[in-house]
């Protein structure tokens, strides 16, 4: 039998096989063709997966073929490697928006994932953009953000805000609220910590409020932030033994609050800041000071004791609920709180 009805048969067998043979195989002979011919069975063999994963429907098998399709691309030239990761993406990322079944959709998301991985992260972030835009599924939501994020990292940072502020006038508000916390990770310091400050102004009025998610908006987890960690875990690390000491001791500090002192104080200071919320809000507060503030009014005593300068008395500026989504493309500085000086605190 001849090279090209081998490579025929191989190929064809690629929607059958586990995804670690067949690679090896097709890389096998191709390494004894010569290059035109070699990218030929690649080429084949590329298309007859992606077609595959176009017209699959188990889950399951749909992340098979991304593997094996993400283990080919690196055989392809650029051109044709996006365009069929491309395909792959746009097909999963579509099953992905119409997926309910949460175990589904995270199997369905780690195809993606792989696909993703592969491809230039301006394309890969436009095909994620549409995706965020016709999904409504929370869980479906925050899979992608998660796949953008990443993709996302990998631009500069002008282009990663382009991105993420046509992203953000394009979404509503329930879908801008599932994907809030990767979307600030990627923007400018300034921006993230003017709509952190509106979301979290918003959101610690929500009956059923989320604090995992409330907490990571007023944490700074910004690249600057993690190449910040890095190169204190690099100076501070004497040796191996010195690195790996370093760097348990960095990870177990908590990162940054994204608020100032003073915005999480406007934040306790409404009345609907209670509960969950308020803890939140008084955790963060403590990891600046380092120490547990066990509730408002001891945060008061230690300002008081401390001299901070801080307004506790003057009522809490408010963000108009119907309005406040429509300024965030507009928004360049965090409003800054009303400072009367120093005095006896509301019941905030």
């Amino acid at each position: 039998m001849d090279q090209s009805k081998v490579s025929s048969a191989l190929v064809t067998a690629l929607i059958r096989e586990s995804n670690d043979i067949i690679p090896k195989r097709l890389a096998s002979l191709a390494g004894r063709s010569e290059p035109p011919e070699a990218a030929r069975i690649y080429g084949q063999a590329a298309i007859v997966l992606v077609t595959a994963l176009e017209h699959e429907k188990d889950a399951n098998e749909r992340k098979r073929l991304a593997s094996g399709l993400a283990s080919l691309a690196g055989c392809l030239d650029s051109l044709e490697s996006a365009r069929i990761c491309g395909r792959a993406a746009r097909s999963l990322a579509d099953a992905l928006v119409r997926e309910a079944n949460e175990q589904v959709q995270e199997t369905v998301a780690s195809g993606l994932s792989l696909i993703v991985d592969r491809m230039p992260p301006a394309e890969a972030a436009q095909i994620l953009a549409v995706a965020l835009k016709q999904g409504s599924n929370p869980s479906c939501l925050t899979d992608l953000a998660w796949i953008l994020s990443d993709a996302v990292d990998r631009l500069d940072r002008a282009e990663a805000n382009r991105i993420c502020d046509q992203l953000i006038v394009s979404l509503d508000r329930n879908s801008f609220h599932a994907i809030a916390p990767e979307l600030l990770e990627q923007l400018n310091p300034e921006r993230a910590n003017a709509l952190a400050w509106e979301l979290t102004s918003t959101r610690c009025s929500e009956p059923e409020l989320d604090t995992v998610t409330f907490s990571r908006l007023l944490t700074d987890t910004s690249r600057q932030q993690k190449a910040l960690r890095t190169a204190r875990m690099v100076v501070a690390g004497s040796g191996l033994e010195g690195m790996l000491e370093a760097a348990a001791h960095t990870m177990a500090e908590p990162f940054p609050c994204r608020l100032t002192t003073q915005e999480l104080v406007e934040l306790l200071k409404m009345p609907t800041c209670f509960g969950a919320a308020r803890r939140v809000v008084l955790d963060h507060l403590g990891n600046r000071y380092g120490r547990r503030f066990t509730n408002h009014w001891a945060f008061v005593r230690y300002a008081r004791e401390k001299g901070l300068k801080l307004d506790l008395t003057t009522p809490p500026k408010r963000p108009d609920d119907k309005q406040w989504l429509g300024r965030l493309p507009k928004v360049r500085q965090r409003p800054q709180p009303q400072r009367s000086g120093f005095g006896i605190p509301v019941p905030f």
